[in-house]
């Protein structure tokens, strides 16, 4: 169990990666501040339940996602991806392209694509994130790449 200093010191350290998590989730400033207060919020009245302090950046991710999902259900929306753009990794890709094919993916497989390729998380964090099975984040991802490719070479067509 954390002691409340402990807490407050990790939660600062990665307190930006989550806010970038809500952001792609949500994207706008408000809705994200919103999003973030319930993240430090849930972190903090259940941070008894992390048995592993080194896996607290997966799972206070994990509680950002379940987060931004749920105000998006609430404001009867879901995930979108266009401020994924922003990311370097992606400048010989049209921004456009991207988020158009990025929304026809489900929420789980934007999940995995974000965490892994924007995130860099390995597959055993991505797997630990997601309270999934590692093999199974490894066939969503490569599926997932797989519509996003035929998607984007469509669209070339």
């Amino acid at each position: 169990m954390f002691k409340e200093q402990d807490f407050i010191q990790q939660y600062k350290a990665i307190e930006n990666d989550l806010y970038r998590v809500a952001y792609i989730y949500m994207k706008n400033e408000a809705d994200t501040l919103d999003v973030m207060q319930e993240v430090a919020y849930r972190a903090y009245k259940y941070r008894h339940q992390l048995e592993q302090p080194k896996y607290f950046k997966t799972w206070a991710t994990r509680i950002t996602m379940n987060c931004a999902h749920d105000a998006l259900r609430k404001n009867g929306c879901y995930v979108a991806t266009e401020q994924i753009i922003e990311t370097p990794i992606l400048d010989d890709v049209s921004s456009i392209e991207l988020a158009d094919v990025m929304e026809k993916l489900t929420p789980k497989e934007k999940d995995v694509i974000i965490l892994r390729i924007f995130y860099d998380y390995t597959f055993q964090q991505t797997a630990h994130c997601l309270n999934s099975n590692e093999n199974t984040v490894k066939t969503i991802y490569y599926r997932s790449l797989r519509k996003l490719k035929q998607q984007l070479e469509e669209g070339e067509r």
